[in-house]
């Protein structure tokens, strides 16, 4: 059960060339399941909560953000990707560059769909 386990996250945590246009993206297997896996969230919330009446509301601030969030994950991509050809390729994927993408993605989706509804703001 261990190696399948170790095995298992050799797998999530191996790197893979995600893009070639227009220029290489590399990362580990997880990075892009896990934007997948926050993309989904949000939209079974936004979905959800059009259910309910109350749509989430996107501000011009929160659409710069939620582009800054996605700007900064792929640049995260092409950092790894530009050293695709060496060796150590693996260890120019920037995980706190990647992460701080995410948190601005998950903030300002929280900030919307959440604490915008308190302040009247969103």
């Amino acid at each position: 059960m261990a190696q399948n386990l170790a095995r298992l996250a050799r797998v999530f945590y191996g790197l893979d060339i995600l893009f070639l246009i227009p220029l290489p993206w590399a990362g580990p297997v997880l990075a892009p399941i896990l934007v997948s896996l926050v993309m989904l969230i949000f939209a079974i919330i936004i979905l959800y909560r059009d259910y309910l009446g109350k749509p989430v509301k996107l501000s011009a601030a929160g659409r710069f953000l939620f582009c800054l969030a996605g700007l900064v994950i792929i640049v995260s991509f092409c950092i790894a990707g530009h050293y695709i050809t060496q060796a150590d390729y693996a260890s120019h994927f920037s995980w706190p560059l990647f992460m701080a993408g995410m948190v601005i993605a998950v903030a300002d989706f929280a900030f919307l769909a959440y604490l915008g509804d308190a302040s009247g703001v969103a």
